[in-house]
């Protein structure tokens, strides 16, 4: 197999990656898909840039790749009107985000964590908040209290 065929194979995977990712078989990437999909976009972004064109990541992959405290991370294309970002999280790191923006909101419910992982995170579902909320003792605790009133 020559470089074009590995480069043509590798685009086919991230291809299906993301496209899972997008219809929400496995919205949540595995750290080692997440890395792959990662260095795939930069390695045609790199190709790009040494050939002097576009390679219309936006189009073909619907992501793109945006260096953060030194990591690269994948990205929800931004428009030209658009002020924030939006990123793609790993399976490892959802509970962090999770346990992050529910203290943040004091303990928000659903909708509150809903309204504000939409603001930064393309790819975290109810079903998540769900499961994260469920295992929450302070929200437990005040679900149990009110329930017994």
């Amino acid at each position: 197999m020559d470089f074009e065929d590995e480069n043509n194979q590798a685009i086919k995977k991230c291809k299906a990656l993301l496209k899972k990712a997008t219809l929400g078989s496995e919205l949540v990437f595995i750290k080692s898909n997440y890395e792959f999909v990662s260095r795939i976009i930069l390695n045609l972004e790199m190709q790009a840039m040494s050939l002097n064109k576009s390679v219309g990541l936006k189009e073909e992959f619907e992501t793109g790749i945006k260096k953060v405290n030194g990591i690269e991370k994948l990205i929800v294309p931004m428009q030209e009107n658009d002020s924030e970002v939006i990123f793609y999280v790993t399976q490892e790191d959802l509970f962090d985000v999770l346990y992050d923006i529910h203290l943040a909101i004091g303990h928000g419910g659903r909708d509150r964590m809903i309204k504000e992982l939409n603001k930064k995170y393309k790819n975290i579902t109810q079903k998540h908040i769900k499961s994260f909320l469920n295992i929450c003792e302070g929200c437990q605790q005040t679900v149990n209290f009110t329930t017994f009133k």
